[in-house]
């Protein structure tokens, strides 16, 4: 059995990364992982700007093994409105 294990840190401009996570969250697939890292960095406010480091481990329970998985890089385009 596998699963895919998501975990996100926080980073301060000025702090360095925080020491608990942000999300340790299991999904199904690395996009959905790239989508949860995606509305984690769209949250960050000013004045203080954050940032969010996403690792993505797949877990082996069978060959009790770890590897990191690649979180692919997605953008969204939003339409106008008027265009339909």
């Amino acid at each position: 059995m596998k699963i895919l294990l998501l975990i996100v840190l926080m980073s301060h401009a000025f702090s360095g990364v925080s020491d608990m996570p942000v999300i340790q969250k299991v999904v199904s697939s690395p996009e959905v992982a790239a989508i949860l890292l995606w509305e984690r960095q769209q949250s960050a406010s000013f004045p203080e700007p954050e940032h969010y480091a996403g690792h993505l481990y797949e877990v082996d329970l069978e060959k009790m093994t770890v590897k990191e998985i690649y979180i692919p890089k997605i953008s969204f385009q939003q339409r106008n409105p008027a265009d339909h």
